[in-house]
């Protein structure tokens, strides 16, 4: 728009007063009407340019606005676009951290149900190790073993070595798979990171609504609080899992140690075994029949070692025999070292333990078919925890997974708390700067009522100066752009100048008559004077009155448009609420497609469960029937241990007496060699033999002679009395009392604690049977906690919906409030309420121009086809030229048709000619 003009500001050229001026001269009106057509005249003016400096104004102000505006809806859409993902992405990581849950409680299940049977297995095996160890110190005792048996016995352990050693490779070919595993899952980390990343620069962009989100930001940081919880937790179990590797590791490496110090050892002895392998034949009729007993002994200890087995618990049983083998053959290697002498008993349990390992070989062939059959049970069970293991792992990665993705969110929250103070500073400091410049304001206001007398003073010198500085203005203001609209007004100056000239020509002859007059009038002018001041009082008045219909009109006018701004903020809602709904739809029909999957989910894992307690339920039965067969061959164990002892004391008395034997033997071959002197030491001493007699009765003679004074010889001291005695006895009769005493009250403690043993013993078999339906109490209590959590959940998102909307709806009340504020500061001024208000003024008018102008065009067109024929051809086509007047001076200027030479009639411009090729001028070659 443009700004007022220069002639539409000058009132001294002006041509309405001056025709006013001609008016009053010739008679036609009357001086009072010339005066107030002057004053309405000069309001009229002052309007005019008013409007136009409003409309320049409003016009750059709308400019702005619009640029703006739509700076913000994009902000908007932005913002609105970043608060669905991330809500979309917040709905994926609860139900992946509700399915890891799940999981987790699974394992956790199936983790307390191993590890139970593990304990039961272990405390099983430490009574079978106890007995085998008493059985083998008591075996030790009676017989040597045969190293023969024990080579046997090391090829088989050689071979399990070699099991075992493949087992490690394949675990170790495991471990590798998983590593590349873990590698891969670190390279589909590094790339969700740089996702994060991208999402945090996007997330920067949304810094003008933090109030929006902190609310939200204080429930993820809940949330968070227990993920780190229970992360915490998962990092918990995975490092006593990798402590429990590395213990294996470092046992692995112990054992194969062990191993090779085992076989040297053996290796030493077989050497001694082969001398003593030719004095064990004398022993192998005794040997015969403790066979049978040992049998069932060596029948129990494979029953065991099978029942460890099917446990998994192969390391640590192999860990165990080899240090009780190594104990023992540290054991034979010292007594070997040291006592020499005791070689037959070592030859003795040799020979012993050499049959044992026979019938532990018939044992074996009959005991295959029952291994394989645990063997295919043990690898259904491997097969499982691998399974688990793989799951742990996942849970494992997704809870790493989410602790990033929890710290970066941490840090972004922390961003934008300071934002949040440094926004708020700056406000703090915006409102102080506002203060400021509303005291300011006030005492320029003061100045200006001030300056406005000198203003008043000043105004004809100001008029000269304010042309020239709209003048510049023009010339700085005016762009290219506007160089079109300049033309336009070029070209109405130039009208306009023209007119003007004549006027001033007119006005010059005027005022040439109107000097003469104004000599007259200045006496007149004196007579006016008084009545004009009458009249100004009467135009004061009516001036007033017609302010107050002003003000009663912007009054309506604002009512008017607070309407139609409710109306449209009330449509835009509806709007809104539209969207709203069906984004809403959209997300709940999503919600429903992750709970079908989830209840699959859920079904399948039910059935899972169900197999498993089914097949717990078998192995409880089966672990009934192992102990009622324990409980079977613990008496047969105790009948042999028995007949066992017996049978001991009797080889041990053979043997004394076979010793004693060969002593004598032995004793009565040295003495053979010493008969010659021993015969002379004999008579030797029968004569000291009679020299003592008669020394004796010589003796005996004197101590019978009772004059002999030195037979005897008196002792000291005195005897005690009878009361002293009698004390003595009644503080040992006390003594003995109390021990008694003591006595009967352990036997009582003893009686005691046997009866809340069997009680205690009662009540574990009565909670064997009750695991079933605790396990199933448990099942129940747990699926109500998870359908709780659920609701919770929920519940929660709700909430977190509500509380976006309330925000929302709450900076909307603080714009429109704003809004509403600034309308007001603008009618109090005389103003629009908005600047678009007045631009749907001006639209209305031009539409309503353009109605009539149309309505014109039809009627014209109406009365056209009136005047038309009937039946005449009628065509829409503009009409060309088809006659012309010749340019022959001689002849008369009549039109002639042009014939078939008719001058050429462009048809317009349309969007088909961009299909059109532009021609391509040949040369011409000459």
């Amino acid at each position: 728009m443009s700004e007022v003009p220069d002639e539409i500001r000058d009132l001294q050229s002006n041509v309405a007063l001056s025709m006013l001026t001609d008016l009053f001269k010739q008679g036609k009106i009357n001086q009072e009407q010339c005066d107030s057509y002057k004053k309405k005249f000069h309001k009229l003016h002052d309007t005019v340019v008013q409007t136009f400096k409003n409309h320049h104004f409003l016009w750059e102000k709308s400019k702005k606005l619009k640029t703006q505006l739509a700076t913000e809806k994009q902000n908007l859409e932005t913002a609105l676009n970043d608060q669905a993902n991330a809500q979309e992405k917040a709905q994926n990581l609860n139900a992946s951290l509700k399915k890891t849950e799940a999981e987790y409680e699974m394992m956790e299940q199936l983790i307390d149900a191993k590890q139970f049977q593990c304990e039961e297995v272990e405390h099983e095996k430490s009574i079978i190790l106890t007995r085998i160890s008493e059985q083998e110190k008591m075996a030790k005792s009676k017989a040597l073993p045969e190293m023969l048996q024990k080579d046997a016995e090391i090829e088989r352990e050689r071979d399990l070595l070699l099991e075992y050693k493949q087992k490690i490779e394949s675990e170790q070919k495991s471990i590798d798979e998983k590593t590349e595993k873990i590698e891969q899952l670190k390279i589909e980390n590094d790339e969700k990171l740089n996702k994060i990343s991208k999402l945090n620069d996007e997330y920067i962009k949304i810094k003008d609504d933090p109030n929006r989100f902190s609310k939200n930001a204080e429930m993820l940081k809940s949330a968070n609080k227990i993920m780190l919880k229970d992360l915490q937790g998962y990092k918990d179990d995975i490092s006593k899992k990798n402590k429990q590797i590395d213990d294996l590791n470092v046992e692995l490496k112990k054992l194969q140690l062990k191993l090779q110090e085992y076989e040297s050892q053996i290796d030493e002895e077989k050497s001694i075994t082969e001398k003593n392998q030719r004095e064990q034949a004398i022993q192998n009729d005794l040997s015969s029949k403790l066979k049978e007993e040992i049998s069932d002994l060596s029948s129990q200890k494979v029953s065991n070692d099978i029942e460890i087995r099917n446990s998994q618990l192969e390391i640590r049983r192999h860990r165990d025999t080899v240090s009780s083998l190594k104990k023992a053959i540290d054991l034979d290697k010292k007594e070997l070292k040291k006592q020499q002498t005791q070689m037959q008993q070592i030859n003795d349990t040799l020979h012993e333990q050499k049959m044992i390992l026979e019938n532990i070989k018939k044992e074996i062939v009959n005991l295959k078919y029952e291994i394989e059959k645990q063997n295919e049970i043990g690898d259904n069970i491997a097969e499982e925890y691998t399974m688990l293991e793989g799951r742990v792992r996942k849970v494992k990665d997704k809870a790493e997974e989410k602790m990033q993705e929890q710290s970066k969110v941490d840090n972004e929250i922390k961003k934008f708390e300071k934002q949040m103070i440094e926004l708020q500073n700056f406000e703090a400091e915006g409102l102080k700067r506002v203060k400021a410049l509303t005291a300011t304001r006030e005492s320029m206001a003061r100045k200006a009522s001030s300056a406005l007398a000198e203003v008043r003073e000043t105004r004809e010198e100001l008029k000269i100066k304010e042309l020239l500085i709209m003048d510049l203005q023009k010339k700085a203001q005016e762009t290219e752009a506007k160089e079109h609209n300049y033309k336009s007004l070029y070209e109405e100056v130039k009208q306009a100048r023209n007119k003007y000239v004549n006027m001033i020509q007119n006005s010059s002859q005027d005022l040439a008559e109107l000097k003469e007059r104004i000599k007259i009038l200045q006496n007149e002018l004196e007579i006016l004077k008084n009545e004009s001041q009458e009249k100004e009082r009467t135009l004061l008045e009516y001036r007033h009155c017609l302010q107050v219909e002003v003000h009663k009109k912007d009054r309506s006018h604002a009512k008017l448009n607070k309407l139609e701004y409710q109306r449209k903020a009330k449509k835009e809602i509806i709007d809104q609420n539209i969207n709203e709904i069906q984004k809403l739809n959209m997300i709940i029909s999503s919600l429903e497609k992750d709970m079908l999957n989830l209840r699959k989910q859920y079904e399948q894992v039910c059935e899972s469960r169900n197999h498993t307690g089914i097949v717990l339920i078998d192995r409880n039965d089966e672990l009934c029937i192992m102990y009622e067969k324990c409980n079977i061959q613990d008496n047969i164990l105790k009948s042999g241990e028995l007949e066992i002892k017996r049978l001991e004391d009797d080889i041990r008395m053979i043997k004394i007496e076979i010793q004693e034997q060969k002593r004598k033997i032995d004793v009565a071959r040295k003495d053979i060699l010493q008969i010659p002197q021993l015969s002379s030491k004999v008579i030797q001493l029968k004569d000291e033999l009679e020299l003592e007699k008669k020394k004796e009765s010589q003796l005996s003679e004197e101590l019978e002679n009772p004059n002999n004074q030195q037979r005897f010889r008196e002792l000291g001291g005195e005897d005690p009395d009878q009361e002293a005695l009698d004390a003595k006895i009644h503080v040992l009769e006390e003594r003995l009392n109390n021990k008694k005493e003591q006595l009967l009250e352990k036997e009582l403690i003893l009686d005691e604690i046997t009866n809340l043993s069997e009680k205690l013993r009662k009540q574990a078999l009565d909670g064997r049977l009750s695991t079933l339906e605790l396990s199933e109490k448990v099942n129940e209590f747990q699926a109500k906690l998870k359908d709780l959590t659920r609701k919770m959940m929920a519940t929660i998102a709700e909430l977190s919906m509500y509380q976006a909307t309330a925000i929302k709806l709450q900076q909307e009340k603080d714009e429109l409030e704003n809004v509403v504020q600034e309308a007001r500061q603008r009618l109090d001024k005389s103003l629009p309420p908005l600047p678009e208000h007045e631009d749907e003024y001006l639209r209305q008018q031009k539409a309503q121009i353009r109605y009539l102008e149309d309505r014109r065009q039809r009627l014209e067109k109406e009365q056209q086809e009136k005047m038309f024929e009937p039946f005449s051809c009628k065509t829409m086509a503009k009409q060309r030229v088809q006659q012309y007047i010749p340019d022959d001076i001689t002849g008369a200027p009549l039109p002639k048709n042009y014939g078939k030479q008719a001058p050429f009639y462009p048809p317009e411009s349309n969007a088909q000619l961009r299909f059109y090729k532009k021609p391509k001028v040949k040369e011409i070659e000459i």
